[in-house]
């Protein structure tokens, strides 16, 4: 999953929302069917992904566009907070790259 930002978030203290673009693809319907988003901390490589990062951003209130299958197939609104969480079991190998990655983000409430 790769989300990011449409709108930088000008002040948290006055309640702000910020705008995320999410490219769920292959994972969509395990992730918009459950009622969560989910990212891998890192890439294959162990490398940094900004993309990846930026699930660590997303706050309750914000407004997340899910995106597959070259359509804006979701619109919600953010529940929580990331929280480190394992690879959900029911990707099995959806996802490509994801599949080797087995630590993660999800936004805790969701």
């Amino acid at each position: 999953m790769v989300v990011r930002p449409l709108r930088t978030r000008l002040s948290q203290a006055k309640g702000e929302v910020t705008y995320w673009w999410a490219n769920l693809n292959q994972t969509y319907a395990h992730e918009i069917g459950g009622n969560y988003l989910w990212s891998p901390k890192r890439n294959t490589n162990n490398g940094r992904n900004q993309f990846y990062d930026n699930m660590t951003q997303v706050r309750p209130g914000d407004i997340v566009f899910s995106f597959g299958d070259t359509l804006i197939k979701a619109v919600g609104i953010s529940e929580g907070t990331a929280q480190s969480a394992p690879k959900p079991t029911e990707f099995g190998a959806a996802g490509g790259q994801l599949g080797a990655m087995k630590d993660g983000l999800y936004p805790s409430g969701s």
